[in-house]
């Protein structure tokens, strides 16, 4: 069932974007529905490959809007590269999503404390460490800009959640500190021009149409659901923690930004209301994990 979006909650048409992790499940939808918007959006990635498999995924008239930058912002000198790249090819980024993490979904090499040292740096790293460096460089940008957002996708492992029985307490720690970061820095930048939120996904994303997800239950959602409602709470300059366990919470967020403007599910046999196309959640055609 889609979910009919009122038309307030849109990007301006001028919109430019960086989305960090971009080719991955959920970054991949991110960009998509940001693209169907109108928006310009840089793909930063560590390989050039990955981006483009995910640019023969996106129409052939959405394409001009789309470009890309290669590095490892996990690094100092990776990070820097990656800010002066995008700038110089988009010249007024106005937001920035950041949706990376380790290679590894789910750590799963036993107890905590029976972890060499080398490998919790090499966690963090990827966890953590390239979220502070995104920060620190793109932040300071932004806050030169009326109107501009920083969005933080975080995902189950941390605030209090451990994943039993997976053996992923690494994970979990670096999870628990992405946490915390987001949650300094949003107390930091909250009176300025700068928005920074949080949005936490607590459920199964899949690189696929949700209309092709939802019967597996309410948990299991399609990336372009997410990121649809990523593009919702960057164009509404939420300065909040976002909380998504499962479908029914999008649109309970929806309805808190729009006074309960919110249309009624519609069925897929049901007659279409008279609205938009664009403000329906797009349904994107099924591509493999990037």
């Amino acid at each position: 069932m889609p979910i009919v979006f009122p038309s307030l909650i849109t990007l301006a048409p001028s919109a430019s974007a960086l989305v960090a992790g971009g080719t991955g499940i959920v970054g991949s939808g991110i960009v998509r529905s940001m693209l169907k918007q109108g928006a310009k959006v840089i793909v930063a990635t560590r390989s050039e490959g990955s981006y483009e498999q995910l640019r023969k995924t996106i129409p052939e008239n959405l394409q001009d809007n789309l470009g890309c930058v290669v590095g490892d912002v996990s690094t100092e000198e990776g990070a820097r590269d990656v800010f002066e790249k995008a700038v110089k090819k988009c010249r007024g980024i106005q937001h920035v999503v950041a949706s990376i993490k380790g290679d590894n979904s789910w750590f799963k090499q036993g107890r905590l404390i029976d972890q060499p040292l080398a490998q919790f740096y090499e966690i963090t790293k990827y966890d953590v460490t390239g979220h502070f460096l995104l920060m620190k460089n793109f932040l300071p940008y932004l806050e030169n800009n009326m109107g501009s957002t920083y969005t933080v996708l975080t995902g189950f492992p941390g605030s209090g959640n451990t994943a039993p029985g997976t053996s992923s307490s690494l994970r979990s720690l670096a999870a628990g500190s992405l946490h915390g970061l987001v949650d300094a820095a949003r107390d930091e930048y909250q009176q300025s021009n700068v928005a920074i939120s949080e949005f936490h996904i607590k459920c199964h994303v899949y690189s696929k149409d949700d209309l092709d997800i939802c019967a597996r239950g309410a948990q299991h959602l399609g990336n372009d659901l997410i990121g649809t409602a990523v593009t919702a709470v960057v164009a509404t300059g939420a300065r909040e923690k976002i909380e998504i366990a499962e479908r029914d919470d999008v649109r309970k967020w929806v309805r808190t930004k729009t006074h309960g403007v919110l249309s009624t599910d519609i069925s897929a046999s049901a007659a279409m209301p008279q609205l938009p196309e664009e403000l329906i959640f797009p349904h994107v055609p099924q591509y493999p994990y990037l």
